[in-house]
């Protein structure tokens, strides 16, 4: 019999470690937009030790239920090499072995990969024996298969008995001769029967090194540790579960260890043992490290079928093709006639079978798409996929004119959801202080993981963004003819682009091509989108690509302006097209000033997500009429019009080689000039300097003594001043607030996720936020110790200056 690994019971306080270290490096991304936030890209610091309790709670529970141990493989050569034979039997102790008294289980499917038989009354099977072979049990409802330490489910038999040829990432060992009887354990679970169930699906972990390991381990994986209810159904990981490196393997696994239910995975196209040289031994590695390419399971009123359908050809260009070959196909056939016809199927692949991103070719769609609809007609069921990084929700009914094209199919016959992706658009963008980057997707989506709700053969699905409790389900912009004209002048650039100013503004004479934008995540045929403007009767958005049979629409007037606005400053794909963008033309009658915009978003399931978003309309348009006075500030780049403002008023005109330098850190001294410079005061400067690092040689002597009367600096305890030290974003922020000497009520919340409120800095930081001076970085961060550089100094200066008018 092979060896049994039994579950070490310290796995909850190791867990609770990993989780406590995340919350001491900070942050789990916050809702996507805020009525002040520039853009919806956030992070804060809610990582926290109750999250830590959280997960430590939900991994006890998890580990005092779970059914831990392996397939019980009986050593000793077969006497019938063709035939393979054991039992699936309750294992009411749990030790992995059949023992006196634990009964066999009968009506049982149990598979090689080929054939399907059932259970006798016993729970005995037979099934032809043949070299390379996968023996598995589909799970019956109300029972469990064992899971191993990992919390990898154990439902299976590998057998090559001379091993996989010689492969890079090791392929099978040998397996010898056929063993005299392989014998499935199962334990009887009656919440597993239950026709409620909640049901985990991540696509595409993909991860390419150790590091991204650590990224999805301080993202996606420590949200699934803290959450429970999940451990009936588990997850599933729909492929490309590494990232060609297969040896990561081992250090996924430690991931799924992380879990509160059993993990399964089915192979993608980033899985492949690119040395095999025939598709039988393709996937060998991944066999060896993770489980069957294709098998079914049962959990409640729902039928689970994981398929491979990546086909690697071994020639020519292309480097695989969605396609399921004969063999699983007339397995799938024989599976779904065993499966009663009021189950719901649930057809869970990595490349989908229909989908939206792709719609160029057949290689990220499913050939026998067509036939797997014929053999589901009249059911309840769904396609679940991953592959593309995008989340796709589309619903009965849909249609895109590739899809009659390519595959003779008119319009969907059930819901078919791409998931998205765990790795986001593979880890790219801008790091977060959670300890992973923003990776926003190829459709302008967070990273995440899809939750199905199953309550009988009907399917409640919802998508949960990394670093959020699923409460956010959108990101709002606006799409405005600067946007569009940024985005025409950036797309192809292979340069990471100037962010782009002003995100929030419009001109009043840009207002009738300008849209509100709603990226609703799920969004789907059935969904409503309703925008309410400055308390106003809400008005229906339009939803930018129907699914009516039309070609797919790409370009800046379909992009979410808000994800490309961070892809390309920070880098990854470009969410230039998207089956669930909303939008709404912005009224003409604007007036000039502050608007709230509320958004109100329905699922095809009635369910309700309200989002805000303040934007700013300005008379006449946005585009700045001041000519480019500086080498280094073209138009059209960041902090353009800041800086061409402080030309014109002669605050700062800039070095004598004709640059500005706006990147450049500004000091003490220096702030006190531009403040001097604005002000322009009537002032004449003391014989006396009081700073003692600060005499009447310092060219900056007059403003620091100014500044100093004004008490808008009062130096430091030591008596010094410090001129040419850098100033901080924070201290500005107290020397604007001292020069306006405003009435201002402190808030009890800081606008700011990295700001508390016992910050020396936190009265005029929040002044400086409840104005509009700043609205923080697209985190959600204010970054109070962060040195300021010129043209953010502009940007604040301007800002105050718009205030006073």
């Amino acid at each position: 019999m092979n060896a049994i690994t039994r579950s070490p019971r310290h796995r909850s306080a190791r867990l609770a470690a990993g989780v406590l270290a995340l919350a001491t490096t900070g942050a789990l991304l916050s809702p996507a937009v805020t009525a002040v936030a520039a853009t919806p890209i956030t992070a804060q610091t809610s990582a926290t030790a109750q999250t830590a309790e959280t997960a430590t709670d939900a991994g006890a529970a998890w580990d005092e239920t779970a059914f831990r141990g392996a397939v019980e493989v009986v050593d000793g050569e077969d006497e019938t090499p063709e035939v393979l034979e054991g039992v699936v039997f309750d294992d009411l102790n749990q030790n992995s072995q059949q023992d006196e008294g634990e009964p066999g289980i009968a009506d049982v499917s149990v598979s090689n990969g080929r054939d399907i038989v059932t259970t006798d009354e016993d729970g005995a099977y037979e099934l032809p024996a043949f070299d390379n072979m996968t023996a598995f049990v589909t799970q019956p409802a109300g029972y469990q298969v064992p899971v191993d330490d990992e919390n990898v489910a154990q439902f299976h038999y590998h057998h090559l008995p001379e091993g996989s040829p010689e492969l890079k990432y090791g392929g099978l060992e040998p397996t010898g001769a056929l063993p005299s009887a392989v014998n499935f354990p199962l334990a009887q679970d009656e919440d597993a029967a239950a026709s409620t169930q909640e049901c985990l699906v991540g696509g595409d972990v993909q991860t390419y090194t150790e590091e991204e390991i650590e990224y999805a381990r301080a993202g996606a994986f420590a949200d699934l540790a803290a959450r429970s209810g999940y451990e009936n159904c588990g997850a599933l990981f729909v492929g490309d579960v590494a990232g060609d490196d297969l040896s990561l393997y081992p250090g996924i696994r430690t991931l799924t260890e992380m879990i509160n239910g059993p993990a399964r995975f089915l192979p993608g196209n980033h899985d492949i043992d690119f040395d095999a040289t025939e598709q039988e031994h393709a996937f060998d590695s991944y066999r060896a490290g993770l489980g069957p390419e294709y098998y079914s399971y049962d959990v409640g009123d729902a039928h689970f079928v994981a398929l491979n359908n990546v086909e690697y050809p071994f020639s020519g260009d292309t480097l695989y093709n969605g396609a399921i070959d004969e063999e699983q196909m007339e397995w799938l056939r024989q599976d779904i006639a065993n499966t009663p016809e009021d189950k719901l199927v649930v057809i869970a692949a990595h490349i989908p079978l229909l989908g939206f991103a792709d719609q160029n070719g057949t290689q990220h769609q499913t050939d026998r798409v067509k036939e797997i609809h014929e053999l589901l007609e009249g059911r309840e069921a769904i396609s679940l996929a991953g592959h593309v990084h995008a989340i796709e929700n589309m619903r009965e009914g849909d249609s895109l004119a590739s899809w009659k094209e390519l595959f003779d199919v008119d319009e969907l016959p059930f819901p078919h959801i791409t998931v998205g992706a765990i790795s986001g658009d593979w880890y790219s963008g801008e790091m977060l202080e959670g300890g992973y980057p923003t990776a926003l997707q190829r459709d302008g989506a967070y990273p995440g993981v899809l939750t199905m709700d199953i309550e009988g053969n009907q399917v409640t699905e919802r998508f949960t963004r990394t670093g959020d409790d699923g409460t956010d389900q959108m990101a709002l912009g606006l799409n405005t003819p600067a946007y569009r004209g940024w985005f025409e002048e950036n797309i192809d650039s292979e340069d990471p682009a100037p962010e782009f100013e002003n995100p929030l503004t419009v001109g009043q004479d840009e207002l009738a091509d300008t849209w509100l934008t709603t990226n609703f995540f799920m969004g789907a045929t059935g969904s409503t989108v309703e925008v309410s403007v400055d308390g106003g009767e809400a008005v229906a958005a339009e939803r930018t690509q129907p699914m009516e049979g039309e070609e797919q629409y790409v370009g800046a007037e379909y992009s979410d302006p808000t994800a490309v606005q961070e892809q390309l400053v920070h880098g990854g794909s470009v969410a230039d097209r998207t089956s669930h963008l909303w939008r709404l033309p912005l009224s003409e009658d604007l007036e000039a000033g502050e608007h709230t915009a509320e958004v109100t978003a329905t699922d095809v399931h009635g369910n309700v997500s309200t989002e805000s978003l303040t934007f700013e309309v300005t008379e006449g348009s946005t585009e700045p009429e001041e000519p480019v006075t500086f080498t280094d500030n073209p138009e059209g780049s960041a902090f353009y019009a800041p800086v061409q403002w402080m030309a014109a008023n002669n605050i700062s005109t800039g070095y004598t080689d004709g640059t500005f330098r706006k990147y450049r850190d500004v000091t003490r001294a220096e702030t006190t000039a531009f403040l001097h410079r604005y002000v322009k005061p009537d002032f004449e400067a003391p014989e006396d300097s009081p700073f003692e690092d600060v005499t009447d040689a310092n060219s900056f002597y007059d403003p620091i003594t100014w500044a100093a009367a004004e008490e808008i600096t009062l130096g430091y305890a030591d008596g010094s001043f410090q001129p040419y030290q850098s100033v901080t974003r924070g201290e500005f922020a107290t020397f604007l607030y001292r020069l306006d000497a405003p009435e201002h009520t402190v808030p009890e919340d800081s606008p700011f996720d990295d700001l508390n409120t016992g910050n020396i800095h936190y009265e005029a930081i929040t002044w400086l936020a409840s104005q509009g001076i700043t609205i923080g970085d697209t985190h959600g961060h204010f970054n109070e110790a962060d040195p300021v550089t010129r043209g953010e100094i502009s940007a604040f200066l301007e800002r105050y200056d718009n205030t006073q008018n």
